[in-house]
């Protein structure tokens, strides 16, 4: 009979362990649960004043003078959502090049966001001083896009190009660099949706809007005039006020949730 008992507290000892065992396999750690998550596009539209902007169109500054454009890019990274409270969430590789000749590049997807309301957003028309010095990268970020010098001034991070009867030799080239020190030209920018909000939900794909005045880079409070200034291909204070003045022409639209 004790040898009976002893058999019998043996195999249910097993099947207690066995169990507990199976619970412990099948509850996943916290780490292990998946956040929802959802993704919007950001739309990108270009004009030029009231006009459409389009490469080898022609327009006008304030100054008079004509041009067009032959060459229009720009990076945009480092995005940000930020919540009522406060609370930020940052994308890891937020890296996009856009592109006026890249249809596809002007609707970039931002993804991988955690489910929530947002109320505005940051991000920065450049390329940040960590990138600049991290070598040979891929993507958008490649040297073979043509938007690098070297090593020691990094990337270029806005480059408009194209014609201009004023301009000496017909043509203007603003090439804005400088990612350190007082000529750094990266800019950091921030926009309120309010009273609208960006709803990140796992089934939907929202589309926030915002739209880019190219005649700001001219006509701006720090106007350039194309005769007197047809080129800049080095950081310093007439690259930060190319960069500037393009900035100021950047302006939130609208949400569509």
């Amino acid at each position: 009979m004790k040898k009976k008992f002893l058999m019998f507290l043996a195999a249910a000892t097993l099947l207690t362990m066995a169990s507990c065992k199976k619970d412990e396999e099948s509850t996943p750690d916290a780490e292990d649960i998946a956040i929802p998550s959802g993704q919007f596009k950001l739309e990108l539209e270009h004009q030029y004043a009231d006009l459409p902007l389009a490469l080898n169109n022609t327009y006008f500054t304030n100054q008079g003078e004509e041009l067009q454009f032959q060459n229009f890019k720009y990076y945009l990274t480092n995005v940000k959502l930020i919540k009522a409270d406060g609370s930020v969430w940052s994308h890891p590789e937020s890296y996009f090049l856009i592109d006026l000749g890249n249809p596809s590049s002007l609707l970039p997807s931002i993804t991988g966001i955690p489910e929530g309301d947002y109320t505005s957003i940051q991000f920065m028309i450049g390329v940040d001083s960590t990138r600049n010095v991290s070598g040979a990268q891929t993507g958008a970020l490649a040297v073979s896009n043509n938007m690098f010098w070297t090593w020691s001034t990094g990337y270029i991070m806005a480059k408009f190009e194209g014609t201009s009867p004023q301009a000496p030799g017909s043509t203007f080239s603003y090439h804005v660099g400088g990612f350190q020190g007082v000529l750094a030209s990266q800019q950091v920018l921030n926009f309120a949706f309010a009273p609208e909000v960006l709803m990140i939900r796992k089934s939907t794909n929202p589309l926030l809007k915002m739209s880019i005045d190219a005649q700001r880079i001219f006509n701006n409070d720090q106007g350039i005039n194309i005769h007197d200034n047809p080129t800049v291909h080095q950081p310093g204070m007439m690259a930060k006020r190319v960069i500037q003045n393009f900035v100021s022409g950047i302006e939130f639209e609208h949400i569509h949730n």
